[in-house]
This record gives structure tokens, C-alpha cells and sequence, in this order.
């Protein structure tokens, strides 16, 4: 695993610049630390939340960036979906993960907030499944 010492939550307390969160992960992919920054998400304060898009905005070199917003729906959450490019839902094949899944896309058709979303399903025993 990798264990940061700095977090988004040093980016919203104006600590470090977003440059100085960021760290090489496997494969050359570079990952911004959550940590305890946002294990509340649905906390988030509308500034927070543009604080943190105006900070990734400004990342340069960087192909695709993914937000890990986690489970449920929030206002932060759909916020964050409605600014980004593309909607990925992972889910797993467990009832309520399927639930909440469906419930966020209902969530996001009703708010009109995304015409589709992309669909990855996770911990699949096979294809089938």
C-alpha cells in the first residue's frame, strides 16, 4: 500500500499547494490522497467544493483524473459528477451495491446532471455474473 503524509485536507486548509499532495503510485499513475479530507464528502461547503475543482483544473499533464467520490448521494456528489466529463459508476455484484448504484443514476437522470454513465462492475466471480 501507500501511505501519504499529506492529504486533500492539507489543500483545503491552504497547508500545501495540490503539487505537493500528489504521489507516484503503481504503473505511473499519480494519486491525490483523500485521507480524512474526504471521508465526509456529503460535508463538503459549497467553497470547499469549488476550492478543490479550482485546484484540480489547474493540474497540467494529466490525461484522466478520477474522483473517488464513494458510496451514497450528496450534494457534493452530484456536484462533483455534474463537473466532471464522464460518469463511472463502479458497483459490486452485492444487492445493495446495486441499490445504491441505481439510486445515484436516478438521482443524476432526475437532476438531468449527466445523459449517461459508464458502468463497471467489480469483484465479478466471472462474466456471466
Amino acid at each position: 500500500g501507500i501511505y501519504p503524509k499529506n492529504s486533500v485536507l492539507d489543500l483545503m486548509n491552504g497547508k500545501l499547494a495540490i503539487e505537493d499532495i500528489i504521489v507516484d503510485g503503481p504503473e505511473g499513475v499519480k494519486l491525490l490522497p483523500g485521507g480524512s479530507g474526504l471521508n465526509n464528502i456529503e460535508d463538503l461547503q459549497q467553497s470547499q467544493r469549488d476550492l478543490f475543482l479550482k485546484k484540480i483544473e489547474m493540474l497540467e499533464g494529466f490525461d484522466y483524473i478520477f474522483i473517488d467520490t464513494g458510496a451514497g448521494i450528496s450534494r457534493s456528489v452530484l456536484a462533483f459528477i455534474a463537473c466532471s466529463d464522464d460518469l463511472i459508476l463502479v458497483t459490486t455484484p452485492e444487492p445493495t451495491s446495486l441499490t445504491d448504484g441505481y439510486s445515484l443514476l436516478k438521482a443524476v437522470d432526475h437532476f438531468k446532471i449527466k445523459n449517461n454513465a459508464n458502468i463497471v462492475v467489480n469483484k465479478v466471480l466471472d462474466k456471466k455474473e
